[in-house]
């Protein structure tokens, strides 16, 4: 097929999805300077959190993030305006208007990377100092390539004695979560964890809170996984829920999952990482004299990943019927067609345009046309066009066995998209 167009993002935040198990080693070391943490006392807690399917008025109320009640605050700013029944009902006419908490956001330097911004994580007093060395590694790496965005904070959980500090953190804050299904910790939640945006004026931040059973055991990959492995799933999902945060900054507030679909806030998200631990890995302290083989994991062999993704679409596959169409809301039912299908999505986008356009571009045109328009405008077809075109690509028996040329960048990422020049 020949390149033509394509786009967009996130997030909200979205949570993601984090499994238990048992214990792990010390393996690691890195550099990096301390950035926050513990103290004790004893917290208290607000509220419970609000819902996939929020509501709000239009003007001067607001609905706050996701999970899984509702709460709702004045703000003299509007922002959600209704419950949509799908991206395109949205009404984007508001976001023209809402500048003074726009004017707030940038006056905290929220929606671009800035200079001296250290990686913040708040973590129970029996987390191994090794997890903490290498968060920070890991997170300095991602800035390096997405730039250092402030008031993102990542919380390790424990048991209730060992967390006073995270807590007392979560207070500061003012996360709240559902006390009723969660009594004394908060669940684990990645940026849907997010607090502070609907405070008047907003004092947001960006929260990925995993428990210390996740840290040490990743999606419960003890039993079969070796520890390279365990920690390539662990730097993976670092470098997924940072990039749900880059995707946040461009909307000042606004739930992603309002405004854009799921598909393109999850599979870009995906998408980023896998590359970023190709393109990566070798400056990890932990992999230092290990080969690819022996740290690859998931989608970081990309012509693999590749190969394996479009298999589903061939005549017996899991995904023949599949279409992104039904990856627009969260919590749709995708039937037996699971995995990083939706991501690529976003990679045919970037084949048909390139990834300038999937990461940075579509973003920058969104307050002022919204997701359908800039979708068009950049991708060069409606969305309902690049809907089926690509689905052709998918089951077409052209480039069954490898991607073709541009599928993928072939350079490190950051030579082909300027994430620092917002």
């Amino acid at each position: 097929m020949t390149k033509k167009y394509f786009y967009l993002i996130l997030i909200l935040l979205i949570s993601c999805t984090v499994s238990d198990n048992t214990t792990s080693q010390d393996t690691t070391t890195t550099t990096s300077q301390d950035t926050t943490t513990t103290t004790s006392q004893d917290t208290t807690t607000t509220t419970s959190q609000d819902t996939t399917t929020t509501t709000s008025q239009d003007t001067t109320t607001t609905t706050s993030q996701d999970t899984t009640t509702t709460t709702s605050k004045d703000t003299t700013t509007t922002t959600i305006q209704k419950i949509k029944k799908s991206i395109k009902d949205y009404d984007y006419s508001h976001l023209k208007i809402q500048n003074s908490t726009q004017e707030h956001l940038v006056s905290l330097g929220f929606d671009r990377p800035q200079e001296g911004v250290e990686p913040e994580i708040v973590y129970a007093t029996d987390t191994p100092e090794y997890l903490v060395r290498e968060y920070i590694e890991i997170q300095k790496i991602l800035y390096e390539s997405l730039g250092p965005y402030n008031r993102y904070i990542h919380f390790i959980v424990s048991d209730v004695d060992s967390s006073k500090n995270v807590l007392n953190k979560l207070t500061e804050v003012k996360y709240v979560w559902n006390k009723q299904e969660h009594p004394e910790l908060p669940p684990i939640n990645c940026l849907a964890g997010s607090s502070g945006y609907w405070e008047n004026p907003p004092d947001p931040y960006d929260l990925c809170i995993i428990t210390l059973t996740h840290a040490l055991n990743p999606h419960g990959m003890r039993d079969w996984a070796s520890e390279t492995k365990i920690k390539t799933a662990l730097y993976s999902g670092y470098a997924h829920e940072y990039f749900h945060a880059y995707q946040r900054r461009w909307f000042y507030g606004e739930r992603l999952i309002d405004i854009i679909p799921m598909w393109f806030i999850e599979g870009s998200s995906t998408l980023h990482q896998n590359i970023w631990l190709r393109d990566n890995w070798t400056s990890f302290s932990a992999f230092q004299g290990l080969s690819f083989a022996e740290v690859e994991y998931e989608g970081m062999d990309l012509n693999n990943w590749y190969k394996r993704n479009k298999e589903k679409f061939r005549p017996g596959g899991d995904c023949i019927n599949y279409s992104l169409k039904i990856e627009v809301d969260y919590g749709a039912d995708k039937g037996t067609c699971r995995g990083y299908i939706k991501s690529f999505g976003p990679a045919y986008m970037a084949y048909l345009t390139s990834y300038q356009t999937v990461y940075v571009d579509i973003y920058r045109d969104f307050y002022e046309l919204g997701w359908e328009k800039s979708f068009e405008k950049h991708i060069g077809m409606t969305i309902d066009e690049f809907y089926d075109s690509w689905y052709e690509f998918m089951i077409s028996d052209e480039y069954l066995e490898s991607p073709p040329p541009g599928f993928f960048p072939e350079d490190k990422l950051s030579s082909y998209v300027d994430f620092i020049s917002k």
